[in-house]
């Protein structure tokens, strides 16, 4: 008996866990990564999505909007006459604006022929005369073009609160060049204690706000203020260092390290010991940045608990799963090795035992009963193996039989005729075909011999095609010798023939011609046969049609043939459809033009050489695809 450690059912059992093992270990590497890549593009999704919901907020805080600036300018009329010193009564009206719009502060800054900002009257009486060139060079404000975007985050030089400024750039009616500024200013601390108010819908979200130099000057994590992104000048360090709220603040020595291989406008940074992908928004209109950012271990915290728990319920299935698969397979297994042990008895010479079904046998029962089917089969296999023998035998003295039959129907050698190169060829598509050529003199009583060419092919394949033919043969030679009309003779084989079929279906197309050297005339007469083809001396070439019925189809009487005049250098070729229905392996037909074609350019050689270059090229054409039938070719060149 057969362990079951060396049994099919414990190899059965190991490929099993293997196969079960292997692809959790394969489908958890593809869902690690897919889970990652779709966790890491939510995650952008979400980013992108809280930041807009912040964006919108943060572009709607300005105080005044530009419009009503330049309205203000208007009304102030800063184009005709912008302040250049302290103006009591202005202030006033300044002062007057403020309180209605609840600002605070409007303040008009003059623009020096030395490029310096100074404060020239202010609803804050107090902030008059300070210079702010510091303060615009520090926020990068120098550059007109940045001024025009009309608001920006601003520090008052004595309060940490941040403020929010909005500029608009008043220029004299006569120069293109700014003479000054028109600025209101709001404090934000009570606005942004909301919007940077961290998100908790999926995970934690936090917000900063970004100056253009990339310092953090208000987050969600009061510890990240005064952090950087971009390496800073040391002239901006010594201008921050100057400007408050940062005056006596240390900034980093390093800016947060980047890593913005998870695809721009996304990036990686370290945080608190933490890697953060964070996402940067420029606000339109103001000088300042949103960036929104989340911790790795936030976005992938839920995934990474729901794949271990996908992967632990996976552990418990494989586990309880292969006991159940040992007991069942240690158990199923018992039938395979009761019929290995029936084998081995049959081996050894007990053809009486027998696999019997067991309950738990399944296909193993199925093999049994074929195992038992097939044992049944070999002996009884030996009781008709003598009936099989005698049978081939019998089958091969009749195919024997039908190859001297086929042999006697062509001609042993080509008969010697005047003024005539024969040359012939047959080849069967199997051992005995229905195909046959003929070709005898036919003596006459005081009248020159005439030369006498036949082509026929039988319907079917095998010994009885070819009897059928051996009989069209005979018929043909003795009616050919009676009639002087190769079509009266083809009428009397005809009515013959269907005489001997009777209602078998069989039938047989026939092709006949007669030459006379004498006077070079040649009749012919087809039976449903391929038409001859006659190759002039000169290239010229004619098809002999003439559409006779096939030999056995119906009876017929008073067929008379056609005659052509044959010169010095003429060829007829006679041939079956075995030529010009070959077919190569893309199943395209040889076809009778290509063959008219052929015998066009060869037909001025000998017989023998004609019938080279056909067989030769039809061989080339057909390639490797297999004979579908049998081969006939009859050349007859004058000579």
């Amino acid at each position: 008996m057969i362990p079951f450690r060396k049994s099919i059912g414990f190899r059965i059992l190991g490929i099993s866990f293997i196969l079960l093992a292997l692809p959790l270990l394969v489908d958890a590497f593809i869902l690690a990564e897919q889970r990652y890549e779709e966790t890491l593009t939510d995650a952008k999704g979400h980013l992108v999505e809280v930041a807009y919901s912040r964006e919108l907020p943060l572009t709607q805080i300005q105080p005044l909007k530009k419009p009503l600036l330049e309205v203000m300018s208007f009304y102030l009329n800063l184009e005709n006459s912008f302040p250049e010193k302290p103006d009591t009564e202005l202030n006033e009206k300044l002062r007057t604006l403020a309180n209605i719009g609840n600002f605070s502060e409007i303040f008009l800054i003059k623009i020096t022929d030395d490029d310096h900002f100074v404060v020239t009257a202010s609803s804050l009486p107090k902030f008059i005369g300070r210079d702010y060139t510091d303060f615009f060079r520090l926020n990068n404000l120098l550059q007109t073009d940045i001024l025009k975007k009309s608001g920006f985050i601003a520090y008052n030089n004595k309060i940490s609160d941040p403020f929010f400024i909005v500029s608009h750039l008043v220029y004299s009616e006569k120069g293109d060049k700014p003479i000054g500024v028109l600025a209101i200013s709001d404090n934000l601390t009570y606005k942004l204690s909301d919007l940077l108010e961290k998100d908790e819908d999926r995970f934690e979200v936090s917000f900063a706000l970004l100056l253009p130099s990339s310092v953090v000057f208000a987050s969600s994590d009061p510890q990240m203020r005064f952090e950087y992104f971009k390496s800073l000048t040391s002239e901006y360090r010594k201008l921050f260092a100057q400007e408050e709220p940062f005056a006596g603040r240390e900034l980093p020595n390093e800016p947060l390290k980047v890593d913005d291989s998870i695809g721009n406008p996304f990036f990686e940074f370290k945080w608190k010991g933490k890697e953060q992908i964070g996402y940067i928004t420029d606000l339109p209109h103001a000088n300042f940045s949103l960036l929104t950012y989340a911790s790795k271990e936030a976005i992938f915290r839920a995934p990474v608990t729901n794949f271990f728990k996908i992967y632990g319920i996976y552990a418990l299935i494989l586990l309880v799963g292969g006991i159940i698969a040992y007991v069942l397979t240690r158990r199923m297994a018992k039938p395979m090795q009761f019929l290995s042990r029936v084998m081995q008895k049959i081996q050894q010479g007990d053809l009486g035992v027998r696999y019997k079904q067991d309950a738990l046998g399944f296909e193993i029962n199925v093999l049994g009963d074929i195992f038992n089917e097939m044992v049944d089969a070999v002996l009884e296999q030996k009781k008709v193996a003598e009936e099989e023998r005698v049978t081939r035998e019998t089958l091969a003295r009749e195919l024997r039989l039908g190859q001297q039959v086929q042999r006697s129907l062509l001609p042993q050698k080509m008969p010697k005729y005047p003024g005539v190169d024969l040359a012939e060829m047959y080849i069967p598509a199997i051992e005995v075909g229905g195909d046959f050529y003929d070709v005898f003199v036919k003596e006459r009583e005081n009248a020159p011999d005439q030369l006498a060419l036949a082509v026929a092919d039988a319907s079917g394949k095998g010994v009885q095609a070819c009897f059928y033919s051996l009989s069209v043969r005979n018929m043909l030679r003795t009616y050919a010798r009676v009639y002087d009309d190769v079509g009266m003779a083809m009428s009397a084989t005809n009515n013959l023939f269907g005489l001997e079929t009777g209602e078998s279906g069989m039938f047989v197309t026939v092709v006949m011609g007669v030459y006379d050297h004498k006077t070079g005339m040649f009749q012919y007469f087809s039976s449903g046969h391929n038409s001859p083809i006659v190759r002039r001396e000169n290239g010229k070439i004619e098809v002999l049609r003439q559409h006779g019925i096939a030999m056995g189809v119906i009876s017929t009487e008073d067929q008379h043939a056609e005659t052509i005049k044959l010169m010095k250098g003429d060829a007829v070729i006679l041939y079956t459809d075995g030529i010009t229905e070959a077919h190569n392996e893309e199943f395209e037909i040889y076809g009778e033009e290509r063959l008219i074609e052929l015998i066009r350019e060869e037909g001025s050689r000998g017989a023998s050489e004609i019938r080279e270059k056909i067989l030769r090229d039809v061989d080339t054409f057909v390639g490797t695809a297999p004979q579908h039938d049998d081969i006939t070719l009859l050349v007859m060149k004058i000579c």
